[in-house]
């Protein structure tokens, strides 16, 4: 999964380069927990699309 971060600002949609989040992350602590919900977001968005697009093997 690739982590993207954007925050609404007066001029529109901003997006953060991963070079300056992450290590943010880092040295809060907090890119473990940023890991997890990256993974579990990721793998209930494959099983919502496995719904629609089952398996052909």
């Amino acid at each position: 999964a690739l982590m993207r971060f954007s925050m609404i600002t007066e001029e529109g949609r901003e997006f953060v380069s991963p070079m300056e989040f992450i290590p943010l992350l880092e040295e809060t602590g907090l890119i473990i927990p940023a890991g997890r919900y990256i993974l579990n977001e990721a793998a209930a968005m494959c099983c919502e699309m496995q719904k629609y697009i089952p398996d052909s093997g």
